[in-house]
């Protein structure tokens, strides 16, 4: 199997890509193989970044700015549009359609508390998508702050199945689940006529809580719960919702601090302190119309451990991950490098059945035994039967090499000692032809701290 880092020496080691902060959130590529790089929304900050596609070369084919977004948004509405922040952009349906969302914007000159949803579709590269419908909600209590705003699909994640978008509840930064209409909806221009007491392309908000606290803080830009979690379907339409806590999770939520979710602390993390899988089963989920201006709020069912439902090929229980805090390059105890609660998530051959790929960088492993000169990465992959809920990793643990100093990525190492590599939004993408890439932001420029 052959492994590929998109990363370019011109971009000084970033993840290829134009704009601020560039990011690799997408789950999967697109369905030309390409990797989607954005800048996104920071909190308190004015930033506009640019949707890049990356192919294979680390070459960017096109750029899709987000001016380009206020523009086409504006003209379907026959509004002016004017965005405060940056695109969250999401990869749906198998890399046939891209998903942006976009928050807070400013409508013919006045400040909103409005939340857009923008879907373009992919075209043969080098042609940038093309824009193909939009909705909003009127999100007064939810937003797209802490680089929310990812999307997925429900069910059994067709063309016909609900979008669902993950928003942080304010104040406090409490995770919140959205469902918004289907992509087949949004296409046809459905919510597009002004009815009633909505405005051209309002639709309701509809949105739901975690159980107990389990959503607090889950965060995209802290040290660890940099976690939103995933969605893969369940028997009979349904949905299932998973969240993977690591030993760095556990153990920096011991800790009193701004960021600590209390259901980690408090109930998970002494009884897991090694990592868990968390599940939710959603059960079937619609987008309810009702006025388009109505919301309808809830909360999430109760959560449950799903370890025993992440095996081997023997059965094998394979959460916790017992390779976290150890050394890649000695098999020995030491660092504090985990696994993503972010894995990539790839439709298989196989009919029905998911691909499920989690990475673990080895920054302590670098830093550590190679002298930051080269960079380990170790993946697990698993196959998901959405009718059982089982997931069967595959061929044991690889790990692999995916920058040397030397013949790959000369002078662009870290500059100092307290610098160390880093790729916080490193993801796998599985592309059954060729095999496994590793995308990401490889970068010797963050400090430690």
């Amino acid at each position: 199997m052959e492994y590929n880092i998109n990363a370019a020496p011109s971009f000084l080691g970033h993840t290829t890509g134009v704009g601020y902060a560039w990011s690799n959130m997408a789950l999967g590529p697109d369905a030309y193989g390409n990797m989607i790089s954005f800048g996104p929304p920071m909190f308190g900050g004015s930033i506009n970044g640019d949707i890049n596609a990356v192919d294979e070369t680390g070459t960017i084919v096109w750029i899709l700015p987000s001016s380009t977004l206020a523009s086409d948004v504006s003209a379907y509405f026959s509004d002016t549009i004017v965005w405060n922040s940056g695109p969250i952009a999401t990869v749906l349906l198998g890399g046939q359609y891209l998903a942006c969302s976009l928050g807070y914007p400013q409508v013919n000159g006045s400040a909103t508390n409005n939340q857009y949803l923008l879907i373009y579709e992919f075209n043969a590269n080098p042609a940038p998508p093309t824009f193909k419908g939009a909705v909003w909600i009127f999100a007064l209590g939810v937003q797209s702050f802490y680089g929310d705003g990812r999307c997925f699909l429900a069910g059994n994640q067709t063309i016909n199945d609900p979008i669902l978008m993950l928003l942080d509840g304010w104040p406090g930064a409490v995770k919140t689940l959205t469902i918004w209409p289907s992509l087949t909806a949004i296409i046809a221009g459905t919510y597009l006529p002004a009815v009633g007491s909505a405005a051209a392309g309002q639709v309701a908000l509809q949105r739901y809580g975690y159980p107990a606290a389990l959503g607090t803080n889950m965060l995209t830009v802290a040290r660890y719960n940099t976690n939103q979690g995933f969605f893969l379907p369940g028997p009979g339409g349904t949905t299932n919702h998973y969240v993977y806590f690591s030993r760095g999770d556990m153990l920096d939520n011991a800790v009193a601090g701004t960021n600590i979710n209390s259901e980690i602390a408090n109930v998970l993390g002494p009884t897991y302190p090694n990592g868990c899988m968390v599940k939710l089963a959603l059960g079937v989920l619609s987008y309810v119309a009702g006025d388009r201006v109505t919301a309808v709020s809830g909360t999430l069912p109760a959560y449950s451990v799903d370890n025993g439902n992440w095996v081997n090929t023997t059965a094998v229980v394979q959460i916790p991950f017992l390779d976290e805090f150890i050394y890649q390059t000695t098999s020995t105890a030491g660092g504090t490098d985990v696994y993503s609660g972010q894995p990539g998530i790839t439709p298989s051959p196989l009919a029905g059945l998911w691909f499920v790929s989690f990475l673990m960088v080895g920054i302590s492993d670098s830093a550590a035994n190679r002298a930051n000169a080269s960079l380990l990465d170790s993946l697990r992959i698993f196959i998901y039967n959405p009718s059982s809920g089982i997931a069967t990793q595959q061929s044991g643990i690889t790990t692999v090499e995916v920058y040397n100093n030397t013949p790959n990525w000369s002078g662009l190492g870290p500059g100092t000692a307290s610098q160390v590599w880093s790729d916080y939004n490193a993801l796998i993408y599985i592309n059954p032809a060729l095999g496994v890439r590793i995308c990401g932001c490889m970068t010797g420029a963050y400090p430690t701290t």
